[in-house]
Formats: C-alpha cells, structure tokens, sequence
C-alpha cells in the first residue's frame, strides 16, 4: 500500500503500477486501439470487472501464485476498489438511526464477509458494494447461515418475504423482519437478534471444522506469554490496617507446533514460607480435525447434572462444541459451590438485586452455606480477587438444556489422582479419581447422556435426556451417589420444562419450571458431607414482554423441609417500565414463608442512561433497608479507553463508597479502586481498601519479544521493519480509537484474540514515509488454542522508480507491457508499463540490480540500479537498452 494524503485510498496492483496502467488504458482508447485486460489480486480473490472470486481453501493454505495477465479484445480501464462503506443498518423501526449515506466508489465489486451473531461466527457471505453506495448481499447465503441464529418459524417467514431475489440491501432485510448491519471497519455483517426470535442452540461441528473461503495466515510455530496482575491495597478498615503486602499473580501458555503448556503461578510475600507458588499447569493438544482435546496434568473436568467439582492431576479427553474457557481463578463446584484460591470480595445478586458485599478467605464456599438465598432461585457470584479481574458465577436450580443434533456426541473423560489446593499449594494424593460424561443426539428432538464420577471411595452415577417435546422443552436429571467409608447412599432427580411462546404481534412469553428431590444421604463427589436440608424443591418462573416498553414476571419457590429444616415458600412479581428513551423503573415485591426471612418486601429501582456510553440508577430495598445510587460510564476503544463506576450505599446506618477508575494503556490495563464489603450479616463494616491495580503480559512469537496488556486467548505481533525507522504503527484504527500501538517499547501487540474465530484486522502506519508500501494493510487469522502470530509492517522493498524507457536511437517505447526482477532473487517480478511517450513507474524495489523485460515482438532488456540512498522515491532518467535494440 502506498502513502498518500489520504491514508485510506490505497490499492495494492499486481507487481505495480495502476496509474501507468491507467494512461496507457485511456491512450489505448484515444487512439481506438483495444485496451489491457488487467487482474488486481488481493490475497487469493481476483478482483475482475465488477466481482471478486474466492476459492475455498485448506486450514492455514498458504497464498497461490496468482494467474497472467488473461488477454481480452477490449476491456475498460480498470478501477480497483480503493474504500470500503461506512457501515450501514437496516431500521427495523423509526426508532432506530438511519442509515448512514456511503460514500461514493468508482465501481461495483464483491467481496465475501463473514456473518456474526455478536461474537459467534454464523457463515461467509458474499456482498456487492454498489458504486453508488448500495450494499447488495447474496440472499441464499445469507439465509443458510440465518438459519443458525433464528428460529425456524422466523426463517420462514424472513424467506417468504425476501422472495425469489438473487441478492437483497439491508434495508430489504430490515422489511422482511431481521436488522442485518455491514460495518467496513471489522468487514462483517452482523445481525441484530431480538430474544424472542432466536432459536434454541444447537450444537454442530461448524465452528472448529468449516470450509475457510479464501486463506488465513500461518501461526508461529514457537509462541508464548506470560501473564502480570498485581495490586497494592491500603486497608482503611479491616482485620490488617494500613498498606498490604503486594501480590503477583502470573499466567500464561507457550505453544510449540501444536502443544500447549499453560501455567498459573503467585507471588504473596504475606505467605509462611515459600512467597512464590505454582498453581497448575497442564500440556493441551488439539485435534482439530476429529475435535479433540487431549490434556494431561492439572485439569479442569467439565461436568454436568449433579456431579461435582472435583480437582484431579492426570490425562483427560474432551469433545465440547464450543470454546473452552481459559484459566480462571475461580472453579465452579457441581451446582452450587465455588473454590476461593485467595482471598477476595465477593458481591452476591439474588433476582436481579444486590444483597450483599462480603469479604471471604480462601477455601471452598457452598452457595447453600449462605443463610441469605433462602427462597430464592436465580444467584449470581461476582467474585474480585483484587488484581480487577473479576469473575461471574450463575447459579440456579434450572439445569441446563442444551440440545446435540441428531449423531452428534460431546463427552469429558479425565482419569488420574485427587488433587486439593491447601494454604495457597496444591496437594496431590494417592486416592484414584475419574469424572466423565457422555451426550449424544438421538434425533432432532430427543438428547440422551450418561455421567459419573469416583474419588477416593466416594463415587456417583447418573443419566440425563433432554426432549423437545410439543409442550416445551422437557429435560431430566437423576443421580446416584454412595460413600465406602459410610456406607451411605442416596439418590436425587431434576425435572424442568422451558417453553417459549411467540405472539404474532412480536410479544414473548417464557416460561421455565423444575422440580427436584434430594435423599437424606445424597452428596456429590468431592462433598465433605451429605447435606441436604430440603427434600423436595419446586421452582416456576414467567416473564413477558408487553409491546416495547413494558415487562412483566413472576416466580414462585416451594420447598420441603427435612428434619429440623421448615419448610419455606416464596412469591415474586416484577414490572418492568421504559418511561422515557432513556429512563427505565423497575418495581420487585416478594412474600416469603419459612426460613430466616419473612414477610412482604420490595424493591424498587429507576435507571437513566446519559447519552450513549453514561448511566445512572438508583434503588431502595425493604429487606434490607438499604439505598443505593451509583454511576458508570465508558468512553474510547482500545488504546486510551476509560470507565468510571462508583456508588454509595446506606446500609445498616452505615455509609459506604464503592468505585473504580480504569484506564487502558497501551501496555498494560490501568486502575484505582475503593471498596466496603460487610460482614456476613450484614451488621458491620468488615472490610475498607483502597486499590492501585496494573495488570501487562510479555509475549513472543517466532523469536521476537514484545510488551503488551493481558492475553486472554490468542495474540498478534506487529513489528516495524528497520526501514520503517521510528514510524508508529496503529492496529485497527477508528474514530473511537486504535487497538494497539508500536513504539519506544517495541512492536505492538494486539491481545484480544479469540481462538477458532476467524479475525480479518487491520493496521496502518500513517507517518510512514511517502510513497513507502507497508504490505497489505490487513492480516486474515483462525487462531488455534493460544497461538501467536508475526506480522512485519513494511520491508525494504519500498523504492518506487519512475523515468522513461528509449530504443538504442533514443525513442521512447510507448504503450508496453514489462516486468521489472530482482538480480540473483527468486520473488515475483514487478510490473510495469509505458505511455506514449515511455514513461514508466514500478513501485516495490528495493536497493540492488533490477533487470527490466519487456514482452512484444521486438523486446527489450534493461538495466536498472537503485542505490542505498534513493529514498523512497528514485528518478532513473532515460533508460537505454542493455547492448542495442531486439536484444533477447
């Protein structure tokens, strides 16, 4: 690409040259003689009057050498495509903005993009960019890969509406019931899925083993990273006043070919004994092609219905249809349990409302321990380490019911030994344990799997089915559990239903129910105890949309209590209200029986965005007499992004602050924080801090080393070439801002990469020098499992020569076609052209001996030196042939 004024007209021209091509084509035409036909390649698309082909290609296929020239009688000149659309939506309703006016291209082409529902890829589709500012998309591609996303009763009537057209605009889609919006800067559609109109999931090979249209770049074969996170605390109230020790916690991953090893390790000077422990490690292999993973060393068993979270070190195989989560600091425990690593704020949200702030210890936390959630149905964990990354947790007594396709199957076997993490190290004992499970598709509407898991006597076996039936989704789970050291043995089931129903008008309605039972001695694998203090449990849940602006719901929760246990009960109504664009009330009123908490209590929230990137709310809950008002707001994108949160609460006569700034730099994630949590009660301030947190990676790729924020997948290295001298490159540059940076700290490193997604980015280098070619301006990546990739922005190839070409008599040669090749090098030739007058230019030379041919039936050889000081711009003067003319 070459520098101009304006950065973004660039085109790339096969060897060189469009604006010799270009005079020579309109003089061809002056004169009435035929005119060039002329390929521009772009990657492994060539770019022909008015369409663009694409041939699918291997996994990391490298680059084809593309055709000759392909004569025609009379072609017209070319015009490559040189800007790419604004991104346009369809309005589905005046509500929503319109449809931003494109700007302007010299001609129609067609480039193949792919088609996303937010982040999950759905297909590739082949879209028209009009010369006019028109977008046209290929209608049949567009619904076969539709049909992922929406339900099947919305696809046919989209389909019915589209009719029989070859291609349809997004507005076109808009009308026929589905927004659908073309954004240049990530080229890619993406659609706009209202809730009520999607399908429920279901699970197909297609992300990890799909036909790539065009070629993706290789990944390095030796990569790796390392993560940093660290905070320092002052404590202004707490058990240890004053300023904390500081803690690193690191992870990371290096690949070799296509083995993985990740690593977890800490730094706590606060710890007795050795301040630096490793946490886990495991090797990963993925077979890709029979979706595969294979791991040994300290795993993560995937588990399902009522197994639980057990720690083994040992072999496992998975087959998931989907990505699998990196390394997370905290693990879910079966169905409602979590293992704290360190300590940490941990903020628990019962039905939408916050309830409590808590500071907990290190250990393993049972989410029944917690006398609060007593009639309650729907907990949500938001778990602060201290270091800002913070993790999520939904617990529920609705199990999942996800559907596998009829033949295909998912499983988890992972075999070894127990492991526990005690005071900050893990233990490995003698005790054998396995954990596993089995799901396969039946037919379209009946999903059937099987489970267990064994430790150290204690084992449990267990079967699911899931079945689409007319009245819903039904699903089943049952489980039997025993113990060899006490001989007990128990038992439990799940029942659900889920049920969507769809108005014509767009109104929807849910509904979801499960009923469960626990035996007195059931436990899961890896429990210290059988502890279930109610035998049966009956939850029912409704919601509705009501038009645009109203939302209304319902649940009940009844539950039996065993031995000393009451039993208890519980209602819920909700109303949700838009009263204005930007305001929205919220209004909950519960009645509780039994337990700890009873009687009527409400809760009542009002919420206001302030513009597009601000919002307020605030809300008072009966239960707990609490009121809450708080703020957050997000600006910029990528480098020089900010987001300001903070509330205050009164609570038990108490005032606390809770907030945090968070800045993102170019080489690490920036932020200072205030939080109070109560003790469990929530009767006393138990914990005050003030945080200062940083968190960075250092990362390498194919040798070379850069300095970046936190990897949480994948990355990409962008190195300046040494010609580039102190010239900046930017890594997806918008308005909003760019996603990385090089600079005085090395290359640039783009860390947000997510593995089996295909990832078209962009990078420009604005001071470059002018007339200086920086490559491609993009790079297509599909990342395996936490690979890295090295991009060099520019090379010494970067000399555009421009003079006139003259016969041994010193007449110019006029309107010819020539290549331009390197001395003693195999690469691609350059190509260039002649005016009338011999006037040339080839652009991509570099410093050495180019020998310049030229076709014809009486060609031409010349000699051409660039030397080391021509810049970026060399004039040759008249060139003359080699040793005379019709020289061979």
């Amino acid at each position: 690409m070459t520098k101009t004024a304006n950065s973004k007209r660039r085109v790339r021209l096969l060897g060189g040259c469009a604006c010799a091509a270009i005079l020579w084509s309109s003089a061809a035409a002056a004169a009435g003689e035929p005119r060039p036909y002329l390929e521009v390649v772009a990657k492994d698309a060539r770019w022909t009057e008015g369409e663009a082909t694409s041939t699918a290609r291997p996994y990391y296929s490298e680059p084809q050498t593309a055709p000759g020239p392909a004569p025609a009688p009379v072609q017209p000149a070319l015009t490559p495509p040189v800007i790419l659309p604004e991104a346009v939506r369809s309005p589905a309703s005046p509500d929503q903005p319109q449809t931003p006016t494109l700007r302007p291209q010299a001609r129609d082409f067609t480039i193949t993009l792919p088609l996303k529902d937010g982040t999950t890829y759905l297909g590739d589709v082949e879209v028209t960019l009009g010369a006019d500012g028109s977008v046209a998309i290929n209608t049949g591609q567009f619904l076969a890969s539709l049909e992922k996303a929406v339900s099947a009763e919305q696809l046919a009537q989209i389909r019915a509406n589209l009719g029989a057209a070859e291609t349809v605009s997004p507005q076109q889609v808009a009308a026929a019931g589905q927004n659908v919006v073309y954004d240049s800067s990530a080229l890619e559609l993406r659609l706009e899925v209202p809730a009520e109109s999607r399908e429920r999931r279901v699970l197909t090979v297609a992300d990890l083993d799909r036909d790539i249209v065009g070629t993706v770049a290789r990944p390095s074969a030796y990569s790796g990273y390392m993560n940093f996170r660290t905070a320092l605390d002052y404590v202004v109230e707490g058990v240890e006043e004053g300023v904390s020790d500081p803690v690193v916690l690191m992870d990371g991953a290096v690949r070799f070919g296509g083995v993985v090893l990740e690593l977890d390790a800490a730094y706590d000077s606060s710890r007795p004994g050795d301040a630096f422990t490793r946490d886990r490690t495991r090797l990963v292999y993925d077979d890709v092609g029979n979706t595969l993973r294979w791991a040994g060393g300290d795993l993560r068993p995937d588990t399902r219905g009522f197994q639980g979270g057990i720690d083994i070190a040992g072999l496992s195989v998975e087959r998931l249809y989907r990505e699998l989560e990196p390394q997370r600091n905290v693990r879910p425990r079966g169905e409602r349990g979590f293992t704290l690593q360190r300590a940490a704020t941990v903020e628990t949200i019962i039905n939408g409302r916050t309830v409590q702030r808590t500071r907990l210890q290190p250990g393993v936390y049972d989410v029944r321990d917690f006398p609060f959630i007593d009639g309650s149905n729907d907990v949500t964990i938001v778990i602060d380490d201290g270091t800002g990354l913070a993790e999520r947790l939904d617990f529920s007594l609705f199990f999942d019911r996800e559907q596998l396709s009829p033949g295909l199957a998912e499983f988890g076997l992972y075999g070894g030994v127990g492991s526990d993490l005690l005071n900050g190290r893990l233990e490995y004992s003698d005790a054998a344990a396995f954990s596993g499970f089995y799901r396969v598709g039946v037919s379209e509407s009946l999903t059937l799997g099987a489970n267990g898991q064994y430790l150290d006597g204690s084992s449990l076996i267990g079967g699911s089915a899931i079945w689409g039936s007319p009245v819903g989704n039904l699903g089943a789970d049952v489980a039997f559990s025993h113990n060899d050291a006490t001989g007990d043995s128990g038992w439990a089931v799940n029942l659900g239903l889920e049920r969507l129903f769809q108005a014509a008008d767009g109104d929807a309605q849910t509904l979801t129910a499960t009923l469960s039972y626990h035996s007195d001695d059931f436990a899961s694998v890896g429990a210290l105890s059988a502890f279930n203090p109610f035998s049966f449990e009956g939850v029912a849940s409704w919601s509705r949309n009501v038009g645009e602006r109203l939302f209304v719901g319902a649940d009940a929760r009844y539950a039996v209590g065993r031995g000393a246990q009451e039993d208890i009960s519980s209602l819920r109504a909700s109303v949700g209200y838009r009263i204005a664009e930007t305001t929205n009330i919220v209004v909950d009123v519960q009645q509780d029986w039994g337990g700890p908490v009873e009687g009527t209590s409400f809760r009542i929230g009002l919420t206001r965005r302030f513009g597009q990137t601000s919002s307020g709310r605030i809300d008072y809950d009966s239960r707990s007499e609490a009121i809450r008002a708080g703020y957050q707001s997000s600006r910029g994108r990528g480098v020089g992004a900010s987001s300001v949160n903070a509330d205050i609460e009164y609570l038990a006569e108490r005032i606390a602050l809770n907030g945090a700034l968070n800045y993102t730099a170019n080489r690490a994630d920036t932020g200072v924080a205030l939080s109070t949590a109560y003790d469990m009660d929530q009767s006393r301030i138990a914990d005050q801090r003030a945080s200062v947190r940083v968190a960075g990676s250092v990362s390498f790729a194919d040798g070379q080393f850069a300095v970046g924020r936190p990897i949480f997948d994948s990355f990409v290295i962008l190195k300046p070439h040494s010609t580039l001298g102190d010239a900046r490159i930017v890594v997806d540059p918008s308005p909003e801002g760019d996603l990385a940076r090089s600079g005085p700290l090395g290359p640039a490193v783009l860390s947000e990469i997510s593995s089996y997604s295909v990832r078209t980015l962009t990078y420009d280098v604005p001071t470059a020098p002018p007339g200086y070619d920086i490559g491609e301006g993009s790079e297509r990546v599909l990342p395996p499992y936490r690979s890295g990739y090295l991009v060099e922005v520019g090379s010494d190839y970067f000399v555009l020569a421009i003079g006139r070409l003259v016969d041994a008599e010193g007449a110019p040669v006029a309107l010819v076609a020539g290549q331009a090749r390197e001395v003693g090098s195999d690469r691609e030739p350059v190509v260039l052209f002649t005016s009338r007058d011999g006037r040339f230019s080839a652009q991509g030379l570099r410093e050495g001996r180019w020998r310049i041919e030229l076709g014809g039936s009486s060609p031409f050889v010349y000699d051409l030196v660039v030397p080391p000081d021509a810049g970026t711009l060399f004039r040759t003067g008249d060139l003359r042939p080699v040793s005379g003319a019709n020289q061979p």
